[in-house]
């Protein structure tokens, strides 16, 4: 019986560990495994420690490294000690012993009261890693997100820029072509209404000096035109007598 026991165990452990991708380290004074992810729930948390044999003694943790690259799970003997508010846990390479890591700069989720070590898992951002570092710190968002944002906000800015630039191209365009039809059509249009207005604005006496010089004109016209014709008819006379 007690051989069935031990072989199920040994079953089990085998698949919750494939299963979680466990990997043992072996630069810690005690058993470390790697780990995908933490428990998130107190049952989790439970289901982890049977699975690696933690006692109540040598009680369950799951916490980052000290590079924050991997989450590690492991029986830790002080397992339930308080934890400040404003601080997350790591495990320490040198000596494997805890320390802890200032959180108060976090985005959320930075733990706001007292807590016991083995109820981290209330704390997300504390168990939340990657590129080494917490990711609700501000410093690590910024390092993974401003280059992405800078690009594309410079990708941005240059489509904009050449839009813009089209746009207002476009516009003179239409606004020099507007401005030309208007010319054409108003010069016409402003000479008739002046030449109108000269018509309508006569006074009765500029109305009569206009027709006297009209009608003087009419007859110098008349006069020059007689004495054309009479030099014409003399010129003619004259070449008529000298065949004659």
């Amino acid at each position: 019986m007690a051989d069935h026991i031990h072989w199920a165990t040994f079953l089990i452990c085998t698949f919750v560990s494939f299963v979680c991708d466990c990997k043992p380290l072996d630069r810690y004074k005690f058993p470390v495994n790697t780990t995908v992810s933490c428990p998130r729930n107190q049952t989790e948390w439970n289901e982890r420690s049977s699975a690696i044999n933690c006692t109540q003694g040598n009680g369950f943790l799951c916490l980052p490294n000290e590079e924050l690259t991997e989450l590690l799970e492991f029986c830790y003997f002080d397992h339930r000690i308080l934890i400040e508010k404003g601080t997350c846990m790591y495990l320490r390479n040198r000596d494997s012993f805890l320390d802890d890591y200032d959180c108060r700069n976090f985005v959320d989720g930075c733990p706001n009261t007292t807590y016991r070590i083995n109820e981290i898992y209330k704390y997300e951002s504390c168990l939340s890693i990657g590129n080494g570092c917490f990711l609700a710190d501000p410093t690590c968002v910024s390092t993974t997100a401003t280059y992405s944002i800078s690009e594309n906000s410079s990708t941005t800015t240059s489509e904009d820029t050449t839009q813009k630039t089209n746009y207002e191209r476009n516009n003179l365009v239409w606004i020099a072509t507007l401005l030309g039809a208007i010319t054409l059509i108003c010069i016409p249009v402003v000479m008739c209404f002046l030449k109108i207005k000269g018509t309508l604005h006569l006074t009765p006496a500029d109305a009569s000096t206009k027709l006297e010089t009209n009608q003087a004109a009419d007859e110098i016209k008349l006069i020059v035109s007689d004495e054309e014709n009479d030099i014409t008819e003399k010129s003619w006379y004259s070449r008529n007598q000298k065949h004659t």
